[in-house]
């Protein structure tokens, strides 16, 4: 690799692996709390149950990522060791084969993201048509919906890329291998841009306009009720109060201060999270070089480590969101 040498590229692997292995066991642990206070909780809320499969697929992310992360760690140890230490198992093939289902899963938390923002903007927008457009049985049906898609859709990353027992020269034995087909790059690169980039950057897009389109029904009706409460304020104690709470014209109550919050901090994740998601997956598409085994795959795996460093972070952080700014969920 002409752009990290081998020596720098291993104390990045290993830097990236710390990394990984802390925000992995945190994510598995706040998702834990997460699914047991939601379980607690009411069942029958839409809100709540999307929350308690998102946290569950975060879970399943995050144990993925741990074992990646152990891969890595064995890794590490036979190319310090100049292989003097070797395992049974290649640890680069059980790190991309957990990759691939951590992969697989981390579609869904986008998609149930986005139908949240969108459920949450119409709840605000058309609260008395909140509950025809989504009830509860709709959306148990929309998760499962999701889950399938993000299962079924990366089937055929997972027809390209095997374990098989191989000769391997490094150690001068057989073991269980990686083993890619010759088209794997090519499906790999179509399926990340069908199922992840293009719905990525659609989302991003509509939870925007989800956003913006909230706050502004929230403002409209903050100060409806303020005129309303100003209204009431001249009739019953005439005109000397008219000034009387002027400042409440532009302010809002507590709890909708905090759905705002919660759907932008929502969205700021989600943003933050995919990006620069979108942005490797179209360089991995237009620069061939830049993939494993190729003259930038060096580059590649310090790409794809830092990209796990943000989605693990992710995983991890909704807790803090869920408790900031969840009643129900701090109760």
């Amino acid at each position: 690799d002409t752009l990290i040498t081998e020596g720098q590229y291993f104390v990045l692997m290993t830097v990236f692996n710390a990394l990984n292995a802390i925000l992995s066991m945190s994510g598995m642990v706040a998702n834990t709390i997460n699914i047991v206070t939601f379980r607690k909780l009411d069942a029958h809320d839409n809100f709540l149950m999307c929350f308690l499969v998102l946290s569950s697929v975060d879970f399943l992310c995050s144990l993925s990522a741990f074992i990646q992360q152990v891969a890595m760690t064995f890794w590490i140890l036979e190319t310090a060791s100049n292989n003097k230490i070797v395992f049974l198992i290649e640890p680069r093939a059980m790190y991309v084969m957990f990759g691939n289902i951590r992969s697989c899963l981390f579609s869904a938390p986008v998609l149930i993201t986005l139908y949240l923002s969108i459920s949450k903007c119409l709840c605000v927008v058309k609260p008395f048509n909140f509950k025809n457009m989504f009830s509860f049985k709709r959306t148990v049906w929309v998760l499962m919906g999701i889950c399938t898609f993000a299962l079924v859709s990366y089937i055929p990353v997972y027809a390209s890329t095997w374990v098989i027992s191989q000769f391997d020269k490094t150690i001068n034995a057989t073991r269980p291998m990686l083993w890619l087909t010759p088209y794997r790059d090519v499906i790999r690169n179509v399926v990340w841009i069908i199922r992840d980039t293009f719905p990525s950057m659609a989302s991003e897009v509509i939870i925007i306009i989800c956003v913006t389109f909230m706050s502004k029904a929230l403002r409209e009706a903050a100060k409806f009720r303020a005129s309303l409460k100003q209204v009431i304020l001249e009739s019953s104690k005439g005109k000397a109060k008219k000034n009387v709470d002027n400042k409440s014209e532009d302010t809002m109550s507590f709890s909708e201060l905090q759905l705002i919050k919660q759907v932008i901090v929502v969205a700021l994740i989600f943003i933050a999270g995919n990006t620069p998601k979108v942005f490797l997956f179209t360089a991995l598409a237009a620069v061939p070089d830049l993939n494993f085994g190729k003259r930038y795959q060096n580059f590649y795996l310090v790409l794809m480590y830092s990209r796990e460093v943000i989605e693990n972070l992710i995983s991890a952080a909704n807790f803090i969101v869920y408790y900031k700014y969840n009643s129900k969920y701090r109760k």
